[in-house]
């Protein structure tokens, strides 16, 4: 595993999957901020989610958490309705993730798992289907 902050986003569908890894910093975050963005771009004229692949992901420098907190409110903006994040338990991790992601509302639900089918089947729950194989294709 690289320490380098690094990460893949892919769609399918009303899904945008992202896997995170390493520690990033401004440039990294900038990178996936474009990234996300194009990727969203594709999703938004109707209500679409998210899940993130968090296990390999370090941390991030103190100020990349205003950076992905202004993309979080972009996305919710721009009819991101669920987001799911998959890490095992960390509370450091959690306390970042908690410090850059908006508060759930009416329209904006979130939930954190441990396991990767687990967040699949909440989100499909929720409306947004995909199978397993289709997932493991953003993975690096």
């Amino acid at each position: 595993m690289s320490y380098r902050g690094h990460f893949t986003v892919s769609q399918h569908n009303q899904l945008l999957f992202t896997y995170a890894a390493g520690g990033w910093d401004l440039i990294t975050a900038h990178d996936y901020c474009a990234s996300f963005k194009q990727q969203a771009t594709q999703l938004y004229h109707q209500p679409w989610a998210h899940i993130l692949l968090l296990d390999d992901w370090i941390l991030a420098t103190p100020e990349v958490e205003p950076v992905l907190k202004d993309l979080a409110n972009w996305a919710v903006a721009h009819n991101m309705v669920c987001s799911a994040k998959v890490y095992r338990e960390n509370m450091l991790k959690q306390y970042q993730l908690d410090r850059m992601n908006p508060k759930s509302s009416v329209n904006f639900r979130q939930q954190e798992f441990t396991e990767q089918q687990a967040a699949l089947d909440w989100l499909a729950s929720e409306g947004f289907k995909v199978n397993c194989n289709q997932f493991t294709k953003v993975l690096p």
